[in-house]
């Protein structure tokens, strides 16, 4: 092989060819080449795959010289990051959870405007570690995730060629975990209710968030089922809600009408003879003359308002989703056969139904006090046993 001004001589199995081998650095700092080859086999003679050789080293070393090569683009940890939430298309609420855990728990660690390709395994891993302390298992997993997508982008669009994210380990949290409550009596509900009416400041705010309860604790509905319930979905002639959309978040808005949760939400539920009241106060109330809830100037509630106003108003003591899990317990504990409790709830499987029923210490007294009684104290003063028993080994 003879190598000369770029130009290297090379014999092979199609015969002698002329590669051409022009180095350049693109912007990353990295070292790279512009480069083809020129076979006699092709251009029929040595002397025009050579002239073909030099014409295309004298190009490409002139588009070097006036920068023309396509250089390679740095793509910092915030361009990665947006590139990957732009193709995923992900609705607004869900992207504002993963700006909080950008912003919280990466930005703080690894600088946004730092050149993706140079980020380090520890430094990732510390992201993941750094949450281990206070956060729980989940949101650690969320945002394990999170690097896993964006790595993911990055090698589907050719940004980097290894994967970091493939080498983290997922710490277990160490953050002490809430008790959570498991049931809540119809005495707490009315606590519920009176707390939050009394904690909210205007008379709308008081008719809509403590209605909210009292539809809840009557029908079992998701909190986004009774935020989306339109009037036209109440029929008191047939003495029931068909409940077929909730309030989600779309992709450019953050509330606004979406179908419900899967196909089995979509439900009728009778109406309770004392929800009728608080429902007529609603509908009457409407700001709009379609929907239930929303505020003066017509707009959706906030879920996650709704929820935080709950939090402070309780003091962390009660949530919208207990009312939820205890109308299915409920039905389940006092004999509501599992089917028709699955189908109030819209829930998909059984399983799920029995998943979010909860157990409480009268219940489970009730089941250990089933057990069949023995007489102990007559067994230990025996002096012969039971004729003809048999013994198991």
């Amino acid at each position: 092989m003879k190598k000369t001004d770029y130009i290297e001589e090379r014999v092979g199995k199609d015969g002698l060819s002329y590669r051409v081998k022009v180095p350049y650095t693109d912007s990353t700092g990295n070292r790279k080449w512009v480069s083809q080859s020129f076979s006699v086999k092709k251009y029929g003679t040595v002397q025009n795959a050579l002239k073909q050789a030099k014409k295309y080293r004298d190009e490409a070393l002139t588009r070097i010289a006036n920068d023309l090569v396509v250089k390679v683009k740095k793509y910092s940890l915030e361009e990665v990051y947006l590139g990957f939430l732009d193709l995923k298309k992900i609705s607004y609420s869900t992207k504002r959870k993963y700006d909080s855990m950008f912003n919280n728990y990466i930005v703080p660690i690894i600088d946004k405007e730092r050149e993706f390709k140079t980020i380090t395994y520890p430094e990732i891993q510390k992201t993941i570690n750094n949450l281990a302390n206070e956060k729980s298992d989940d949101t650690i997993g969320r945002c394990t995730q999170l690097w896993k997508r964006m790595y993911r982008y990055a090698i589907i669009n050719e940004i980097t060629v290894k994967d970091q994210s493939a080498f983290l380990e997922v710490p277990k949290s160490k953050a002490k975990k809430k008790e959570k409550k498991q049931v809540i009596t119809p005495e707490e509900v009315e606590d519920f209710i009176s707390l939050v009416y009394n904690a909210a400041k205007k008379e709308r705010d008081k008719l809509l968030y403590s209605n909210a309860i009292i539809i809840m604790h009557y029908t079992g509905m998701r909190p986004s089922e009774v935020l989306g319930l339109a009037i036209n979905s109440i029929d008191f002639v047939n003495n029931r809600i068909h409940i077929s959309q909730k309030v989600g978040s779309g992709e450019q808005k953050a509330f606004e009408i979406t179908p419900p949760k899967t196909e089995e939400s979509d439900r009728l539920v009778p109406i309770h003879k004392d929800l009728i009241d608080p429902l007529k106060q609603l509908i009457n109330a409407s700001a709009d003359g379609r929907y239930l809830f929303t505020n003066e100037e017509g707009d959706f509630i906030d879920g996650s308002a709704l929820a935080n106003f709950y939090h402070s108003a309780t003091k962390g003591k009660y949530h919208a989703n207990m009312l939820r899990h205890q109308f299915q317990t409920e039905l389940i504990t006092k004999g509501i056969d599992q089917r028709t409790v699955e189908e109030l709830v819209g829930h998909k499987s059984s399983n799920m139904t029995i998943y979010y029923v909860r157990s409480n210490n009268m219940l489970k007294e009730n089941a250990i006090n089933r057990i069949p009684k023995i007489d102990y104290l007559g067994a230990m003063n025996r002096e012969n046993p039971i004729e003809n028993s048999v013994i198991l080994s």
